[in-house]
């Protein structure tokens, strides 16, 4: 075990045979790694940002043992203070990448998270080390798994007031316009974004983001290709 200074086999003694009708895989949401001393969140919760390195470490050790296929980490794997304080986004990173490229699955899909944006434009998160994009650019793609399962991985922050290099960019002048829309309130400096807001109109807030009708068709599309060639989808 890597307790006594070695690393884990490539395929474990303890892993089951892989079955191509089988599918494993590790999934990981939220690591929002920091090197900054633990704090309450923005929702009241207790954030132990040094410690998500430590849980992502046990989630690739265990990861390991079993023997997965791919990893689908779903965002978020640094935290958004990293910016916000100087702390170092390239060093955070850095330290979540070297856990995860530790896992032996043969590949790694990671989501375009808001905390991955408010760190890193989209055009700095190519080459970031992150495998956040398709050969065509887009964050939405369609990946085969295995002969009978399907990965169909969603942009959902490809609507947003930020993450782009310019603030005139198309798909933030959407996202305003829905917020316009629809809790106008949080475009206004110094102001509440929930105080008076019907409870359904609440997710309208910065720190949501959205699809474009242009990826909502290309998931329909997606969607009935799998379908059309017998092939199960998971949606992330």
């Amino acid at each position: 075990s890597e307790a006594h200074g070695a690393r884990t086999p490539l395929r474990s003694a303890m892993a089951p045979p892989m079955d191509e009708s089988v599918l494993r895989l590790g999934l990981i949401a939220d690591i929002q790694y920091a090197d900054i001393d633990d704090a309450i969140g923005f929702f009241g919760d207790r954030r132990r940002y040094r410690n998500a390195l430590v849980v992502a470490r046990a989630a690739v050790d265990f990861w390991n043992t079993v023997g997965i296929d791919a990893v689908v980490q779903l965002g978020d794997a640094i935290d958004g203070y990293n910016a916000q304080r100087g702390c170092g986004t390239a060093a955070a990173l850095a330290h979540v990448l070297a856990e995860l490229e530790r896992c032996t699955a043969r590949r790694r899909f990671d989501l375009v998270g808001n905390h991955e944006l408010y760190n890193l434009t989209r055009s700095q998160l190519l080459s970031s080390g992150l495998h956040c994009f398709g050969p065509d650019g887009k964050a939405y793609r369609s990946e085969k798994l295995n002969e009978r399962w399907q990965a169909i991985i969603l942009d959902p922050f490809e609507v947003w007031t930020r993450g782009y290099d310019l603030p005139e960019d198309r798909f933030v002048q959407e996202a305003v316009e829905v917020l316009r829309k629809n809790n106008p309130q949080v475009l206004e400096a110094g102001r509440s974004w929930l105080d008076g807001v019907p409870e359904h109109l609440q997710r309208f807030t910065p720190l949501n983001g959205g699809a474009s009708q242009e990826q909502v068709r290309w998931l329909d599309a997606a969607l009935a290709a799998a379908s059309g060639a017998g092939r199960k989808a998971l949606v992330f």
